[in-house]
């Protein structure tokens, strides 16, 4: 898609779905969504699948539905803010200002299956970078981190068991999951009854993980770092640098440890926070192909109200809707959280 203004300003009927007049939908809005499916359907996961990412402001891109379905959703819901670019739906920036389609209907014969995209292959790929070769048939003895890269690899293209649906893999399962523990908040235990659960009405050659740990495992492996930091039970302190070797805080006096019953044992902190670093999140940002253009967005579009003068992004008025994620990531340059 460009990222002139004229052709953001051809798109402004998204947004104008209600006329003020008639407290109706908008002529240009439904001619306009119109416009929108038959776009969308060329795109090749439509092809294949006969779906497409819906872009309400309820969905914002996140479920898979049909066409009759996102269209109904968007005509009582509106699009997502700020989603001038159809990236989900084949449409990317180019540097010659044309919108261009990823791929097209016409260009192959109707009895060729079309490749779908792996998002599980790409979050690995992304993750490694591309620099990283796919093929683990290497003479030479791969180090740890092409290790680490052809095993996600292996997960992400291994059937869960055979005659499963094609894009159902161990790691789609596994980040399934780690979702669900997020979003519900539930428990280590929990989560090895649902694995346990699972395994249980699986077949026995399934590749599904067994426990959460093994999950957990499966899912580091993607890396983002991350250091395990004491702090006092106060907040007072951080148990961090020139106060790591501590054992109580050096403001209130309160014990950095719980008391333990048995000798030897490993110490365990009444408080401990998870220090996220900057550097490495931002580099996966750039390393990813659906994020790095975003990140670019103000070194390649600047103000038309000066020359060479880049737009603050409180003034973007057009922007994908990831743009405000990453700002606020790069607003909070440090990030903890406290367990």
């Amino acid at each position: 898609m460009s990222s002139g203004n004229g052709d953001y300003a051809s798109r402004q009927w998204m947004y104008a779905r209600i006329d003020s007049t008639s407290n109706q939908l908008s002529d240009a809005f439904i001619e306009g969504l119109k416009e929108f499916i038959d776009f969308a359907k060329n795109h090749v996961m439509f092809v294949q699948k006969k779906k497409m990412f819906c872009p309400c402001t309820k969905c914002e891109n996140r479920k898979f539905l049909s066409d009759d379905t996102v269209a109904g959703h968007l005509y009582n819901r509106g699009f997502m803010p700020s989603y001038f670019v159809w990236v989900a739906h084949g449409e990317h920036y180019n540097i010659d200002n044309q919108p261009r389609q990823t791929q097209e209907n016409t260009s192959m014969p109707n009895d060729v299956p079309m490749p779908v995209p792996n998002p599980y292959t790409e979050m690995v790929t992304d993750a490694f970078g591309e620099g990283m070769s796919s093929n683990p048939n290497m003479e030479e003895e791969p180090n740890e981190e092409a290790k680490r890269f052809f095993n996600l690899l292996r997960a992400s293209q291994n059937a869960l068991y055979d005659g499963c649906r094609e894009e159902l893999s161990q790691l789609s399962l596994a980040s399934r999951c780690m979702a669900l523990k997020t979003d519900y908040n539930l428990s280590e235990k929990c989560m090895d009854s649902i694995s346990k659960m699972m395994r249980d009405y699986m077949p026995e050659n399934s590749n599904a993980t067994a426990s959460y740990y093994e999950t957990k495992k499966l899912m580091r492996s993607l890396g983002l770092p991350y250091m395990k930091i004491d702090v006092c039970q106060n907040n007072c302190m951080l148990f961090w640098k020139s106060d790591e070797a501590l054992e109580s805080c050096k403001f209130c006096g309160a014990q950095r440890f719980k008391g333990t019953k048995k000798p030897g044992r490993k110490q365990v902190p009444f408080r401990r926070m998870f220090y996220l670093p900057i550097a490495d999140r931002l580099r996966r940002l750039y390393q990813s192909k659906k994020t790095a253009s975003v990140m670019r967005w103000h070194k390649e579009h600047y103000s038309t109200h000066g020359v060479n003068k880049m737009c603050h992004h409180l003034t973007v008025k057009h922007g994908n809707t990831s743009t405000r994620y990453i700002l606020i990531l790069l607003m909070n340059l440090e990030m903890f959280i406290l367990v």
